[in-house]
């Protein structure tokens, strides 16, 4: 439990569809929920300290996002505020563009929390947030720029946008297995390896063509977000 020191930090999760609260305070963490904690020996089996916070830096950087666009569009009206009235006037289309942008980070912010709701315990049912010697680092460090990067795949793969781009990358692909196994009956017993598998949708193209697939990924940012597909 707490022992009343200031400088917390705070971090929602999610269990089972319920918000749960994680408070971290510079020499303790006060778990809402005795069904996170874990024995301190299942920490020795999970990787070690840089691996930890390493982990722990995608979730911040995933949940920084809306604050950190938000603050940087705001920063763009208020210095639109400044400006004289005749001249306000004349940019009152770029207001709207960054009324919509407001509006998109919102929506992005809600398929970020779906993303990062189940995460905590994605290795060995064991929850990084238990090791209090984790850094909350800035948003500066942990660049939220990248998330861009992250809804930018989500399109490419699994959206009717993407469709072009993802028939440019994977046909020749799907095409040369299709050419070397012609028949049916024989691709179940192939298997396929698809290294850097992203969001999984070429695995997905695989599978569906009969073949027995299967991919690795080294990013967390996109093992994140498989979770949730």
């Amino acid at each position: 439990m707490s022992d009343g020191k200031s400088n917390s930090v705070h971090a929602n999760f999610s269990k089972n569809n319920e918000r749960v609260e994680k408070v971290e305070f510079k020499d303790s963490i006060e778990v809402i929920d005795n069904n996170f904690l874990v024995e301190e020996n299942d920490f020795t089996n999970w990787h070690d300290l840089e691996e930890q916070q390493h982990f722990f830096d995608i979730f911040n950087t995933f949940n920084f996002y809306k604050s950190s666009f938000l603050r940087r569009i705001d920063k763009s009206c208020n210095f639109i505020i400044q400006m004289p009235e005749h001249h306000q006037k004349k940019l009152d289309p770029y207001r709207n563009h960054l009324n919509r942008l407001k509006l998109c980070v919102e929506h992005n912010y809600n398929l970020i929390e779906l993303i990062i709701s189940d995460v905590a315990t994605m290795f060995n049912n064991a929850t990084y947030m238990q090791n209090n010697t984790l850094v909350v680092k800035s948003e500066k460090e942990l660049d939220t720029d990248r998330i861009n990067s992250v809804l930018n795949q989500i399109v490419r793969e699994w959206s009717n946008e993407g469709r072009l781009e993802r028939e440019i990358c994977f046909n020749p692909i799907l095409s040369a297995l299709e050419r070397y196994y012609p028949e049916l009956e024989r691709r179940s017993d192939t298997n396929i390896l698809v290294p850097g598998a992203a969001l999984g949708r070429l695995i997905f193209e695989i599978a569906n063509r009969g073949f027995s697939c299967q991919g690795n990924e080294y990013s967390l940012m996109m093992l994140f977000q498989q979770l949730s597909f």
